[in-house]
C-alpha cells in the first residue's frame, strides 16, 4: 500500500477494502508501522509499540465476521490496559506497572477486529488539558510541532492527526477527547456516560465521567466504533440502553433539521480569544446554512461552582 493513499483512508474505508481483498491486513499494517516510525520521533505521541506481537494478532483475525478487522489502532496509556503490556497513566508511581487482563473496552476493540499497535502519550494522571508528563516528555502538534496536541489524550491526537492511525483510544471526563480534537482538526465525540465498556474496576470513578471512546479522522468513523463499541454491562454503576444505529442515523440525518444553540462565552469568566469566538461564528454559519435554527444562548450556570464540584468528584 503506497504512503499516500494509508494516510487518505479512514478506518470504514480501510475495512472495506480489506474484506473486498482489495488490501491485505498485512499491507495496512506495514504502512501504519512504518508512518510511526517516520513521524514518531518528532511528534512523540507513541510512548511504546508492540508490532510484533500485532503481526502475530493479525494471523488469527476472521477477516468475514469482524467489521474492522485488520484496522490498525492506538490505545491511550490511561484505563485502556492491554494484558501483558504496561499501563503508566503517565506516572513515574506506575512505571513498572503491567496490566494483568484487558480492559473491557480494550476486548471490544479486538472483537471487533481492531489491531493494536501500540499506546499513546499521556499527561500524568490525564488530570491536564495538555500533553506533557515528565515520565515521556511533551507531545506535539503535528500542524505545529512548538504547540501543544492538547490533553489528556494529546498523543492520541497527534497519532491520528498526523495519519499513524485513523482512530486511536481516547477518553473524555472533563474534555479530554473533545480538547485533543478541537487543537488538531479531529472528530472528537463524548458518549454518554454508561454508552462504552468500562472497567474491571472502575465502575464508579468519577461518577461515571469519564468515558472511553475514540479520536477519529470522520463522523463516520465515530459512527461506526459507536455501533461496534456500545454495551450494557450488567453489573455496571451507570447503563443506558442500546441505540439501534448510529451509521444508519448518520445516514438519515441529512433529511433532519435541529435546533442548536451555542455560546462564544467563557463558563468560568476567563477570556475568550477572537480565533476562537470567529471559529464558533463560523460553524453557526454553516449550520444555518445547512438549514438548521441556530440561537446564541447563555446556559445561566454558574460556572465556578460547577468547576469547584468537579474537583471534588475527581477527588472521590
Amino acid at each position: 500500500m503506497e504512503p499516500s493513499a494509508y494516510l487518505s483512508y479512514d478506518a470504514t474505508e480501510l475495512a472495506r477494502l480489506i474484506k473486498r481483498k482489495e488490501v491485505s491486513v498485512e499491507e495496512v499494517l506495514e504502512a501504519a508501522m512504518a508512518r510511526i516510525e517516520k513521524t514518531n520521533r518528532r511528534l512523540n505521541a507513541v510512548i511504546r509499540t508492540r508490532f510484533e506481537k500485532a503481526k502475530k494478532e493479525a494471523a488469527a483475525l476472521r477477516t468475514d465476521e469482524q467489521p474492522f478487522a485488520g484496522v490498525p489502532v492506538l490505545l491511550k496509556d490511561i484505563s485502556q490496559a492491554v494484558k501483558g503490556e504496561l499501563l503508566t497513566s503517565g506516572s513515574k508511581l506506575l512505571q513498572q506497572n503491567r496490566a494483568r487482563e484487558d480492559a473491557f473496552f480494550t476486548a471490544k476493540l479486538r472483537e471487533a477486529g481492531f489491531i493494536i499497535l501500540g499506546q499513546t502519550n499521556v499527561p500524568e494522571f490525564g488530570l491536564k488539558n495538555i500533553t506533557e508528563p515528565e515520565l515521556y516528555g511533551p507531545a506535539r502538534n503535528p500542524w505545529n510541532p512548538h504547540f501543544s496536541p492538547g490533553g489528556s489524550s494529546g498523543g492520541s491526537a497527534a497519532a491520528v492527526a498526523s495519519g499513524m492511525v485513523p482512530v486511536a483510544g481516547a477518553s473524555d471526563g472533563g474534555g479530554s477527547i473533545r480538547i485533543p480534537a478541537s487543537f488538531t482538526s479531529l472528530t472528537g465525540l463524548k458518549p454518554t456516560r454508561g454508552r462504552t465498556p468500562v472497567g474491571p474496576g472502575r465502575g464508579r470513578q468519577w461518577q461515571g465521567a469519564a468515558i472511553d471512546f475514540v479520536l477519529a479522522k470522520t463522523v463516520r468513523d465515530s459512527a461506526a466504533l459507536l455501533d461496534v463499541l456500545q454495551t450494557v454491562e450488567p453489573a455496571a454503576a451507570f447503563q443506558t440502553p442500546l441505540f439501534p444505529g448510529y451509521v444508519q442515523e448518520l445516514k438519515q440525518s441529512g433529511t433532519k433539521k435541529y435546533r442548536i444553540a451555542f455560546s462564544v462565552a467563557s463558563p468560568v469568566g476567563t477570556p475568550v480569544s477572537r480565533d476562537a469566538k470567529q471559529a464558533v461564528y463560523k460553524t453557526a454559519k454553516w449550520l444555518e446554512q445547512e438549514g438548521h435554527l441556530v440561537e446564541e444562548a447563555e446556559n445561566g450556570v454558574d460556572g465556578r461552582r460547577l468547576m469547584e464540584n468537579y474537583y471534588l468528584m475527581r477527588a472521590c
